[in-house]
């Protein structure tokens, strides 16, 4: 069997695939060199992306990315919400837009309110808060009597 990969579309009339030896007077099909054609082309170009026969790697472009990530955490921007937001916007560069300083710091103040609203809306007593249920059931009833009347903290 000779190697396919040094012939051209119009020399694959040889019927060199046939292991027994039969038929090597038989010439191709239309169909059969358009596929070879095909598939020569497909091979070329790969050999074309990969240089050296390692292969193109696209994983760089998503390292960088998330090398920029971490660089955003380790300068405080711990979020997933704000993380996104950033790299959305173009990144690091993105911090020197004032508009972008300015979301952040937006969604930052709104945050907090939701928190301290969130605080301020405990069904929690300020005893239950103080205490866990343990020692309050460890407690004498002076003990309560003086945590219930505020004498005692």
């Amino acid at each position: 069997m000779t190697n396919i990969e040094n012939k051209s579309p119009e020399d694959i009339n040889l019927n060199d695939g046939n292991p027994s030896g039969e038929g090597q007077n038989k010439q191709y099909t239309d169909l059969e060199r358009q596929l070879y054609a095909r598939a020569k082309k497909a091979e070329d170009k790969l050999k074309e992306l990969e240089p050296n026969g390692k292969g193109n790697d696209d994983r760089s472009g998503l390292d960088e990315a998330w090398k920029e990530r971490l660089e955003l955490i380790a300068r405080g921007y711990k979020d997933d919400a704000e993380l996104d937001f950033i790299m959305k916007n173009g990144g690091k560069k993105a911090l020197e837009d004032e508009f972008v300083k300015g979301a952040i710091a937006k969604k930052r103040e709104e945050a907090e309110a939701l928190e301290k609203v969130a605080i301020n809306t405990s069904s929690k007593s300020t005893i239950e808060k103080t205490y866990t249920p343990e020692q309050i059931s460890a407690m004498s009833a002076k003990e309560l009597e003086d945590v219930l009347m505020g004498r005692k903290k």
